[in-house]
């Protein structure tokens, strides 16, 4: 019985809808750390980058009060545009 393959991460889809619209100069990161909004802003600025695009968990009201939000803070501090995707 052949092994079923693993479903697409999202980047692997962002990855073939950049492909398909002949895009050459987008780079992928994944960057873990204990802040993970300063290491991609630190990142972005290092990088040069002209926009960064990340998701939304929608954790909602509370625990984005509580905890903070890293797609608000790269909103906030971020010196290129930022898309949010929810």
């Amino acid at each position: 019985m052949a092994a079923k393959e693993p479903d697409p991460t999202p980047l692997d889809i962002a990855k073939g809808i950049l492909d398909k619209l002949g895009c050459t100069t987008a780079s992928y990161r994944l960057i873990v750390d204990i802040d993970p909004a300063e290491r991609i802003l630190e990142y972005a600025k290092t990088a040069e980058a002209d926009m960064i695009v990340l998701g939304n968990r929608g954790m909602g009201m509370l625990a984005e009060l509580l905890m903070g939000s890293v797609s608000m803070k790269i909103s906030q501090y971020a010196e290129c545009p930022v898309v949010i995707v929810k």
